[in-house]
């Protein structure tokens, strides 16, 4: 029984100031999170407390509202001095801050992976009931995505992929916690996912991440709508079709030019042999041999003029072709992505039986015109804002 203020155990009372901790760490007990956390792999010795008992010790510090990993023994009412809390969470006794830091940083990414599927696996029975009322009630799942600045000292230079960015309004070092909850009737508001990301990442990339991973986590998606990506495939093909087209005619034109040159280039050397068979007279006189190769040097330089004409038609018109085939490719490739995206839709809605009814809250920040398209076509109501007009 816990009463304001002290732990009560028979007859005899025990203070203590963290009685909602005492009530938590029961509750842990019977979902089997200590269970759970306890074959976490950190690769540290056991001394005093095993490593994955001070990691609990961690997430105990947290349902506190420590700021300092330090005030775990140093804050007004330090935990490690709390027996009561100990008790209740079956760790006898505490370990210091010091010891809790040291184990933390023998932890590695095998360490996190197994803790973050540990606190998944606690996590899921209370999110099928969830998502089992809400399909009871015919409910709408209710998303909401955010990225929430994490500021750490400015001076600091040991926090590792820390950067400068915008947070609470002003521009500090740190990181961005993208997160991803869900709203339910049964249990309110509940995580789902969360993404630790440099202090200079922005939302818009880290949406449809927090998306797959909440559909991984619920079990289910909303119903998907692949007749959007359809017609987004058959407007491609009318690109595709145009940028076809207009580099064909451009072809066509270099294919003429490459034939009008070949043409005047015969027709300069013969013109060059008959100059060269022609006598050269002494004199210049207007009729005769001397008048024939006037003119034909006229005629040799008139062809000449046309042939550098004809190159830098055959040029230009190359250079435009390469242009409207390398339009035409990117739509090809956007096509194909596209198509690949509508197959994988319309196999979600096979292999999804009862689809979940699921709108996503985001504020403007995840509001790219391709993250709400994404959105729209994998089945979701959206509710945001923009100050972009050009966005709807």
């Amino acid at each position: 029984m816990i009463q304001t203020g002290k732990h009560l155990v028979g007859a005899e009372a025990y203070p203590t100031q963290h009685a909602m901790l005492i009530a938590w760490g029961h509750f842990a007990r019977t979902i089997g999170l200590l269970e759970q956390v306890s074959k976490v792999p950190i690769a540290q010795k056991t001394i005093s407390h095993p490593p994955p008992e001070k990691v609990l010790e961690l997430l105990i510090g947290l349902l506190s509202g420590i700021e300092y990993l330090s005030d775990l023994s140093e804050s007004a009412a330090p935990l490690v001095h709390d027996a009561e809390v100990a008790r209740a969470w079956q760790l006898q006794p505490l370990a210091d801050a010091s010891g809790v830091s040291r184990t933390l940083r023998a932890c590695n990414e095998q360490s996190v992976e197994h803790l973050q599927a540990a606190l998944d696996r606690v996590s899921e029975p209370f999110l099928a009931r969830a998502v089992a009322d809400v399909r009871q009630h015919n409910d709408t799942l209710v998303l909401d995505a955010d990225l929430t600045g994490r500021p750490v000292s400015s001076t600091s230079h040991t926090f590792p992929d820390a950067a400068f960015g915008y947070m609470d309004g002003e521009v500090r070092l740190g990181y961005q916690l993208a997160e991803i909850c869900v709203q339910t009737r049964r249990y309110g508001r509940q995580w789902l996912s969360a993404q630790h990301h440099p202090g200079n990442m922005v939302s818009a990339p880290c949406l449809l991440e927090l998306i797959e991973a909440a559909e991984q986590r619920l079990g289910g998606h909303p119903r998907r709508r692949p007749e959007g990506v359809r017609g987004r495939i058959d407007h491609g093909d009318q690109r595709i079709a145009k940028w076809g087209h207009l580099a064909a005619q451009k072809e066509q034109q270099v294919t003429l030019q490459t034939q009008r040159l070949s043409r005047l280039s015969a027709q300069l050397q013969r013109a060059q042999e008959h100059l060269q068979r022609l006598p050269n007279p002494t004199a210049a006189p207007s009729t005769g041999p001397a008048s024939k190769r006037s003119r034909l040097n006229q005629q040799i330089a008139r062809w000449q003029r046309h042939c550098q004409r004809a190159q830098s038609m055959r040029a230009k018109a190359t250079e435009v072709a390469q242009r409207h085939r390398e339009r035409e490719r990117q739509f090809v490739a956007e096509r194909d992505h596209l198509q690949a995206r509508y197959e994988r839709l319309c196999r979600d809605n096979v292999q999804q039986a009862q689809p979940l009814r699921c709108k996503v809250r985001i504020d403007a920040g995840f509001c790219s015109s391709e993250n709400v398209t994404e959105l729209i076509e994998l089945g979701y109501d959206v509710e945001t804002k923009s100050a972009n007009p050009a966005l709807v």
